[in-house]
């Protein structure tokens, strides 16, 4: 069963949204910190959601099924040309309960066949193993941060893709 509602954020929507946004990136910028991050504040977040290219830059807020008002994460997919970068966080109530999954499905989704390049802290472990499950591949590590790809098509490691399957069967 899904467990999580995507909305893709538009120029159009409500400054709280971009704000809730800004305060789940600032609350996971530790997991995130795979280089120096600016906790931005309120007005540097709108005029940073102003000046985005929306078509480039896909944002989405994630909320529970059963409790649509709340919104506990987000996923940015960055589409650079040949390929996408994506970033994702979850809030803190709510790491821990395979939603993380979920939200790489998506993004995946969302980069159309395009492989994906990333990052990722070799001391969170729950996302190392998330990623690695997910068909994500270390290219190289320097500093405590790994450099990642994924495929993102028919050439995915078979592990991954029976992680896929098995996943939507499970959950349907």
């Amino acid at each position: 069963m899904k467990k999580l509602t995507a909305y893709r954020l538009t120029p159009t929507d409500h400054p709280m949204l971009i704000e809730r946004l800004r305060k789940l990136y600032v609350e996971a910028l530790s997991h995130l910190a795979t280089r120096k991050l600016h906790a931005n504040t309120e007005v540097e977040q709108q005029a940073w959601f102003n000046n985005l290219d929306h078509a480039a830059v896909a944002l989405h807020l994630y909320s529970p099924v059963e409790r649509p008002w709340e919104i506990v994460g987000f996923s940015q997919v960055t589409d650079r040309g040949n390929f996408c970068t994506p970033m994702f966080a979850l809030a803190r109530h709510m790491r821990g309960q395979g939603l993380g999954e979920e939200i790489i499905l998506h993004y995946l989704k969302l980069a159309n066949g395009k492989p994906l390049h990333g990052e990722q802290l070799v001391a969170n472990g729950a996302i190392c193993h998330l990623n690695e499950r997910l068909g994500w591949q270390i290219k190289r590590e320097e500093n405590g941060v790994q450099y990642l790809y994924h495929p993102n098509g028919t050439d995915w490691p078979q592990a991954a893709y029976d992680e896929i399957v098995r996943y939507h069967e499970e959950n349907q």
